[in-house]
């Protein structure tokens, strides 16, 4: 069966109407409702997430943090060192003095800060237009997406409740296009 209708997570064929596109994904109904965690942990990745709450006191009140956490590690990890943020004036500001990695997608560009020493490695992890969809997704809803000694970990804190099952479909895309670069896949290669 053609790759284009197998699930980008469990691989299970499926009719093309059937299919769901997020993430410049294809992926199964169940996928997306929660099993693509565990699809990609059958085929060796690594997912862990967490939640946790704070107190924090100022002054004569307290408020509750509510923290999430999910650390995913590919088999085959990218060995690059860079943090995904959202740019904010200071980002801008910091560009004036220091050139920062760009994929030349105003709507990339403008939305998503890139901190890294390794940038030929983040350029060819950035050229994939999967990976910057993803990454704005991720970067619009959380604190910061790090890539970090082959794995990915992405981290929110705020005072309402976040959980961390509302990022893992996001997580196991990144993961899924992280695998299509390690291994080369001409099938997934970004378009020019």
């Amino acid at each position: 069966m053609d790759p284009s209708t197998r699930c980008a997570f469990c691989g299970e064929p499926q009719a093309p109407a059937q299919l769901r596109r997020e993430f410049e994904l294809d992926f199964c109904e169940p996928c997306a409702v929660g099993q693509a965690e565990a699809a990609l942990r059958a085929r060796g990745h690594s997912l862990i997430s967490r939640e946790w709450t704070t107190r924090v006191r100022t002054n004569n009140s307290s408020h509750t943090i509510y923290h999430m956490s999910i650390d995913a590690r590919p088999p085959e990890p990218l060995e690059v060192t860079v943090r995904f943020t959202r740019e904010h004036a200071l980002h801008r500001l910091v560009k004036l003095f220091r050139h920062e990695v760009e994929v030349g997608d105003p709507l990339f560009d403008d939305f998503v800060y890139v901190k890294t020493r390794e940038r030929p490695q983040a350029q060819a992890l950035l050229r994939s237009s999967g990976v910057q969809s993803t990454l704005i997704d991720l970067v619009g809803r959380y604190d910061s997406i790090d890539l970090a000694r082959g794995s990915v970990q992405i981290r929110h804190a705020a005072t309402e409740q976040v959980l961390a099952a509302d990022a893992m479909l996001a997580a196991c895309a990144l993961l899924v296009h992280i695998d299509r670069i390690a291994s080369g896949s001409p099938a997934h290669e970004p378009q020019s």
